[in-house]
């Protein structure tokens, strides 16, 4: 671990990517792995948010592990690609950072369309969570954390190879930003 210096991520920047796990109830009992994937990812970049994605992609094994059912199944609900690709063309870039800009009616139809579909699929699983890409997968947890808080955002890439998926419903918006049916 004397690759972990100040001079290639500080430990500000470590004890931030923590928190970030933490944050989202993500276990770091793993700690070898989370210190080697700041290692690995260290020289392109020093962004906390960016080296927690790879953290968590690189914990998808344990990740998985907290949202399986017994059936070894993860109940997921996702977003409409047109619905994504939207949030995603949101999505501006300043420097090193990228916040979701979108328009507060509007991202508040879509935290009313996601609590809409999850009321919805409640019967059938009291465990489930929100697949999206991996591009917008940050912007959407900070976007529903508030609202609802109980709701672990997943990306693709955090799906671990033979991990079976079970799709209870797709959040659209239809054109004007009404919720779908």
């Amino acid at each position: 671990m004397d690759e972990l210096t100040p001079s290639v991520l500080t430990l500000g920047v470590v004890h931030e990517v923590i928190r970030n796990l933490l944050r989202e109830r993500i276990s770091i009992r793993d700690f070898a792995t989370v210190l080697e994937t700041l290692i690995d990812h260290a020289p392109g970049t020093k962004d906390p948010e960016a080296l927690t994605e790879y953290v968590r992609q690189r914990l998808c094994r344990t990740l998985c592990g907290q949202y399986q059912n017994e059936a070894s199944k993860i109940s997921t609900i996702s977003l409409g690609p047109g619905l994504e690709q939207e949030i995603a063309n949101s999505i501006h870039t300043t420097g090193n950072k990228s916040i979701l800009a979108l328009e507060p009616n509007y991202a508040q139809k879509i935290i009313d369309a996601i609590a809409e579909t999850m009321k919805k699929t409640y019967s059938s699983s009291s465990n489930t969570v929100l697949l999206t890409s991996s591009a917008v997968r940050n912007h959407i947890r900070k976007l529903i954390e508030n609202a609802i808080p109980y709701l672990p955002v997943l990306s693709y890439k955090e799906i671990a190879p033979g991990i079976q998926i079970e799709s209870l419903g797709v959040v659209n918006l239809a054109e004007g930003g009404e919720l779908n049916k």
